[in-house]
């Protein structure tokens, strides 16, 4: 009876376990899809029965980037294509607020409208060839510090801004 009692604790010691991938955090799901906001799961593994039921969603919070291309009009009311690098994580310890509040989907719902945003306000204060050859440092610095307002909001830091 011990052995058997002994084996079946193992067997579910070794079922009731989540790993988290190095560089990544992930939130806790219920089952009834409800996010744990007391904690977050940092890289490896996490032992506990809840794991055979909830889901944990691994999010990335290493420094990655995202690019957007789009045009723009510029301060002489010309058509001007803009290339721009934002690098980015989420903050370490608030992926149950993102995941919760903005979705796993934040890239394309929140982060690129908020760039967009960013880049529609700055541009036009360039001309092209400005913003090309003599202004790029201060355009970059710009929107940088419009996103460093913006998406704290949605639990992103921006580290630089590169066109």
């Amino acid at each position: 009876m011990k052995k058997f009692l002994f084996l079946a604790l193992a067997g579910s010691m070794l079922v009731s376990c989540t790993t988290v991938e190095s560089g990544h955090e992930a939130p806790i799901i219920s089952y009834g899809g409800e996010t744990d906001m007391t904690q977050t799961l940092g890289e490896g593994i996490h032992w506990g029965i809840g794991y055979l039921w909830n889901d944990t969603p691994e999010y990335l919070i290493r420094n990655t980037t995202i690019t957007v291309t789009d045009k723009y009009f510029d301060m002489n009311d010309m058509e001007t294509p803009v290339t721009v690098t934002v690098y980015f994580n989420p903050i370490k310890g608030k992926t149950n607020l993102l995941h919760k509040n903005v979705g796993p989907d934040y890239l394309d719902t929140k982060l690129k409208p908020i760039i967009q945003g960013a880049l529609a306000k700055v541009i036009p204060q360039y001309s092209a060839q400005n913003l090309n050859k003599v202004s790029r440092a201060e355009a970059e610095k710009k929107i940088k510090e419009l996103l460093l307002k913006e998406t704290p909001g949605i639990y992103i830091e921006v580290s630089n801004v590169q066109f």
